[in-house]
């Protein structure tokens, strides 16, 4: 039998021909089209057919079919006849390796949070997206960083499965629900020390699968700097920094002096210092 395949793409309207993409339909057919047996076909997409193709595209899949029958009275060659419709749409498919995107809401970049209900950090979250939005695969997984910069260039990561610092990079898997990215920070705060400054970075994956049918998406790359590095007045959206402050501030009052018998005082003077004293918070 007759067996055609015609494929168009979204993003321009062009369809793939025997001579690559054009403006004008013209299906690829046999032998192009490989018959396998008397009912299976395959068709092996070569190399020019994703040259032009960008990051992401939707495809739309046509193919129609026409049995061989013998009309002795036309000819004895048996030609096709019963032909399928080339117009009936059989399939689409998104093609998308642009990596997703995440922003982190909490922490805010460069703040100082404590143990304090007023000024606590509960959790470390934020919001994902895939890219393109439309005709994208969507968000599968979250996962998010934290570093401890106050030990680089030995660099401490948190690991939540083992619950300590590892000095192994380690992104963390964190709940869920598009669009909305959460990580409890139950375990990880009372390991934090009070004056270190840390990194958060957040990374998405989109639920794009492989050939095979397997999941196998893309992932989110996350710029690796350090504190100097982090861009002014916005911040980059998936890193940012914050610091932990858990020591109270110390004051000493120096005047009227300790134990002095005085017949006049019309000041009370003294100082305060923030603990660390690198902090300002």
């Amino acid at each position: 039998y007759l067996l055609d395949l015609g494929i168009q793409r979204q993003s321009d309207g062009f369809w793939w021909t025997p001579t690559g993409w054009q403006a004008t339909r013209a299906d690829i057919g046999q032998p192009a089209l490989n018959l396998v047996g008397s009912d299976f076909w395959n068709y092996a997409i070569p190399n020019g057919f994703w040259t032009s193709i960008g990051a992401s595209d939707h495809f739309s899949l046509y193919t129609w079919a026409g049995d061989n029958v013998q009309n002795e009275v036309v000819s004895s060659t048996p030609s096709a006849q019963n032909l399928e419709s080339s117009t009936t749409l059989k399939a689409v498919f998104n093609y998308d390796v642009s990596p997703p995107s995440s922003t982190i809401v909490s922490p805010t970049d460069q703040n100082w949070y404590s143990l304090q209900a007023s000024s606590d950090l509960p959790n470390i979250a934020g919001t994902a997206w895939d890219n393109p939005l439309v005709n994208g695969a969507g968000v599968a997984s979250m996962q998010v960083e934290i570093r401890d910069e106050s030990t680089c260039p030995s660099c401490q990561y948190w690991d939540e499965t083992s619950k300590s610092w590892s000095a192994t990079p380690v992104f963390n898997a964190v709940g869920f629900l598009n669009p909305n990215w959460s990580f409890p920070t139950t375990n990880l705060s009372p390991t934090l020390t009070s004056g270190h400054t840390y990194r958060v970075r957040s990374k998405a994956r989109d639920a794009s699968i492989d050939e095979n049918g397997f999941a196998n998406g893309t992932y989110e790359s996350p710029a690796d700097i350090v504190l100097a590095q982090q861009t002014s007045p916005t911040p980059i959206i998936d890193v940012h920094f914050f610091n932990w402050d858990t020591s109270p501030p110390t004051t000493v009052i120096t005047a009227p002096g300790n134990g002095t018998t005085q017949n006049a005082v019309t000041s009370i003077t003294g100082t305060a210092t923030d603990n660390p004293s690198a902090f300002h918070s």
